[in-house]
């Protein structure tokens, strides 16, 4: 019977990725913009086995987030478009849109 340490060996796979995020506040330079907003952007790429040619997957964020006490409190809209090259996955491409609020305490 095979322990644990073997059968990990034998599913396991080598993976890369990288993300970039960057924020900015626009009231700096634009008088209308309100203060407390953020305008926000990621981009990500991974590939889950670099085993398997085409098969990275992409994911770029354009995000607002509405800070109310500072970090401790915000509300973060965001839209997502996900790309996935290899075809064989079960999930397609996508748009995806995101309301979240984080309160922190």
């Amino acid at each position: 019977m095979a322990n644990l340490h073997e059968i990990f060996d034998e599913i396991s796979t080598d993976l890369s990725g990288f993300y970039m995020m960057a924020g900015y506040f626009p009231s700096q330079v634009l008088s209308f913009w309100p203060e407390p907003l953020e305008i926000a952007s990621r981009y990500a790429v991974i590939s889950p086995d670099l085993n398997i040619e085409s098969n990275k997957q992409r994911e770029l964020a354009l995000a607002l987030n509405w800070f109310f006490a500072e970090h401790k409190s915000k509300l973060t809209t965001e839209l997502t478009k996900f790309t996935f090259e290899d075809k064989e996955l079960p999930q397609d491409n996508e748009l995806r849109f995101r309301l979240q609020l984080d309160i922190s305490f």
